[in-house]
């Protein structure tokens, strides 16, 4: 065997080496954003519930008052939370945005709900 045939013998073993590791690397991240965006909605549904608990008049506040962060062993998880409406009505539009860990495209979960002035909430 030649210079050059040992020579492109092993640029193909490496080059198909890399490729395979490169492959199974951008796998592995994918599913690591999947399950990034499963931890922001798990914990996104749970702190929505406490604004759903809230009075109507504390839902009024500014973002800076009610938006809040969360510590969990993977990462800090940012919640931004405002009333970004309110309607003829008096129904409040409200909004909550969660961040803080990477996903897929940079889509991140959202909760949107509306309360109205009795209280009641609706979707």
């Amino acid at each position: 065997m030649s210079l050059e045939e040992r020579f492109v013998a092993v640029k193909d073993r490496v080059l198909g080496w890399i490729f395979t590791e490169r492959f199974w690397q951008g796998v592995e991240r994918r599913a690591q954003k999947d399950r990034n965006h499963q931890i922001l909605r798990r914990e996104l549904e749970l702190i929505a519930k406490e604004y759903e608990a809230m009075s109507y008049e504390e839902l009024l506040q500014p973002v800076e008052v009610l938006s809040r962060e969360k510590v969990l062993e993977e990462a800090t998880i940012y919640f931004s939370a405002e009333a970004f409406d309110v309607d003829t009505k008096g129904d409040i539009h409200f909004c909550i945005d969660a961040t803080g860990l990477p996903t897929k495209g940079l889509w991140k979960p959202s909760y949107v709900f509306k309360k109205r002035k009795d209280g009641s909430v609706y979707y």
